[in-house]
C-alpha cells in the first residue's frame, strides 16, 4: 500500500509545515484492514505526519495491527542519472542537492537523497524537524543531541533495471 498525501491545498502548522492528511488517509487504510482481517505493508511518502501525536498514532496503530510500516522518500532507491554513488568510507567535505518548493514537500526528497549518498542512515525526519523548527525561530540553532549515535550498514546501492519503455 502506498500512501501519498501531498497533492492538494492544505493548511500550515506553527513551524510552517504543510498539514498533509496522512493520519486521515491511514485511518481509512486501517479500517479496511480491520474489516477484512488482513494487512499489507504500508509505505508513507515522506514523513509519517507533521506532528508527534499523529506520527505516534500511525506507529501505534501499525504496531497493534502488525502492519509493516515505513516512511521516507522513494528517491534514494530510484534510477540515478547518471548512476552515481559515494564510495563507502569516502571523506566528504561538502555535498549539495538542489530542490524546489518547500522543505517538508520536495526538500524532504533532496535531504534523503543527499543522506543516502553521504551518511546511509535513517535520521532525515529528525533533521528535517530541526530545520523547520530553526526556520520558525528565524534560523536559531536547534540542539539535536538525539542524533549523536553511530550507525553502520553493509547495504550498497545498485542501479535498478532500466525503466519500462516510455517511462522517465
Amino acid at each position: 500500500m502506498l500512501l501519498v498525501a501531498e497533492h492538494g491545498q492544505y493548511p500550515k502548522n506553527a513551524t510552517d509545515n504543510t498539514i498533509f492528511p496522512e493520519r486521515r488517509l491511514f485511518n481509512e487504510v486501517q479500517k479496511v484492514f480491520r474489516k477484512i482481517v488482513q494487512v499489507a505493508p504500508v509505505f508513507v511518502d515522506k514523513h509519517l505526519a507533521d506532528n508527534w501525536a499523529d506520527s505516534k498514532w500511525l506507529h501505534d496503530t501499525a504496531k497493534e495491527l502488525k502492519i509493516p510500516l515505513m516512511a521516507g522518500s522513494s528517491l534514494p532507491v530510484l534510477w540515478r542519472y547518471p548512476p552515481v554513488d559515494v564510495k563507502r568510507g569516502a571523506k566528504l567535505k561538502e555535498i549539495v542537492a538542489v530542490s524546489y518548493h518547500t522543505l517538508d514537500a520536495y526538500g524532504f526528497h533532496a535531504l534523503e537523497t543527499v543522506q543516502c549518498l553521504a551518511e546511509r542512515t535513517l535520521m532525515t525526519s529528525a533533521l528535517l524537524d530541526a530545520l523547520l523548527i530553526s526556520k520558525s525561530k528565524n534560523g536559531a540553532v536547534v540542539p539535536t543531541d538525539y542524533l549523536n549515535f553511530k550507525y553502520t550498514t553493509d547495504w550498497n546501492w545498485k542501479q535498478p533495471p532500466p525503466p519500462p519503455p516510455g517511462q522517465p
